[in-house]
C-alpha cells in the first residue's frame, strides 16, 4: 500500500518538484493580482503558507509590505522558512489558533488557502473569529464544496453562512470548481 501523502510538501515531492495543484494556486492568482493593480504595497497575512506559491507570486508582484505566514505542519515550515525571502517576509511555525493575536499588527489582507477544511469542527469558529480580528480589508479564504469532493467538509453555502457568523460583512463566492474562493470584507 502506497504511503498516504498528508502535507503541501509530501505533493510536490511526490511530483518531482513541479506543480501538483494548479486549481490550488489560482486561489492566489486572482487576489494576487488585485493586490497588483492597487500599485501600492500591503501588510499581508497568510494562514497556511504551505511551500509559498502565494508567497511567491506577491514577492515577485512587489505587492508586500510585510507578510507574516503561518504553517502548522513541520516538514513544510522547514522548506518554505529555508527559502530566501525578503527581509520584511516573516513565517511562523505552529497553529493558527495558538498565534497570540497581540504577536500580530492587523493586516490589510488575509489568506487562507486549503486551510480551512483541516481544522477541527469545534475550532472553526474562533478560527475564523480570529482572522476577522487580524483582517482588515479583505480575507480570501478557499476551501472544497464537499458536494465536489469527499476533501470538503461543507458545502459552499455553509461555509458562506459561518463567515458572516465570524463578522465578515459580504462573502463573495469567486468561481467554483472542486473548491470556492470566498471573498471576505
Amino acid at each position: 500500500m502506497a504511503e498516504e501523502i498528508t502535507s503541501e510538501l509530501g505533493l510536490y515531492r511526490s511530483r518531482g518538484y513541479k506543480d501538483y495543484s494548479l486549481g490550488h494556486q489560482k486561489m492566489y492568482t486572482g487576489p494576487v493580482e488585485l493586490l497588483t493593480n492597487e500599485k501600492q504595497r500591503f501588510r499581508v497575512l497568510d494562514v497556511g503558507t504551505g511551500i509559498g506559491f502565494g508567497l511567491r507570486r506577491m514577492v515577485d508582484a512587489n505587492v508586500l509590505e510585510s507578510y507574516v505566514g503561518i504553517e502548522a505542519n513541520r516538514e513544510t515550515f522547514d522548506y518554505v522558512s529555508g527559502l530566501p525571502w525578503p527581509a520584511h517576509v516573516k513565517i511562523h511555525f505552529g497553529s493558527w489558533l495558538d498565534l497570540p493575536d497581540d504577536a500580530l499588527e492587523p493586516a490589510d489582507y488575509g489568506f487562507c488557502i486549503e486551510v480551512i477544511e483541516h481544522i477541527e469542527e469545534p475550532l472553526v469558529a474562533p478560527f475564523l473569529a480570529k482572522l476577522r480580528r487580524n483582517v482588515k480589508r479583505n480575507l480570501f479564504l478557499s476551501t472544497p464544496d464537499i458536494r465536489e469532493t469527499t476533501h470538503g467538509t461543507a458545502t459552499a453555502d455553509e461555509w458562506r453562512v459561518r463567515i458572516k457568523a465570524a463578522g465578515f460583512s459580504e462573502v463573495a463566492i469567486v468561481g467554483s470548481q472542486w473548491t470556492t474562493l470566498f471573498v471576505c470584507e
